[in-house]
C-alpha cells in the first residue's frame, strides 16, 4: 500500500527545500514497519565533475499527517 498523496507531496516539499539539487526527482513510497508511518524515497541522478553520474537518494519518514519525523541522504 502506497502512502497517501498528501504525505508524498509533504515529502517532496521537504526534499526540494533541504536538497535543492534534487529537482526532477522520482519518488516511491511504502508503509513503514510501524503503523501510521510512511517512508518516501526520492532518487535523482546527478553528473559529477569528471562527467560520470551518481544517484543521490533521500529517504524521508513521515507520519500519517505528513509531518517529517526523520530524513537521511546519501553522499
Amino acid at each position: 500500500m502506497a502512502a497517501p498523496r498528501s504525505v508524498v507531496e509533504a515529502a517532496r516539499r521537504y526534499v526540494r527545500t533541504h536538497f535543492p539539487e534534487m529537482q526532477g526527482m522520482r519518488c516511491t513510497s511504502a508503509p513503514a514497519p510501524v503503523a501510521g508511518k510512511y517512508i518516501v524515497t526520492a532518487r535523482h541522478k546527478q553528473p559529477t565533475a569528471d562527467g560520470k553520474t551518481i544517484e543521490r537518494i533521500v529517504r524521508v519518514t513521515l507520519d500519517a499527517d505528513g509531518k517529517v519525523l526523520r530524513a537521511s541522504a546519501s553522499k
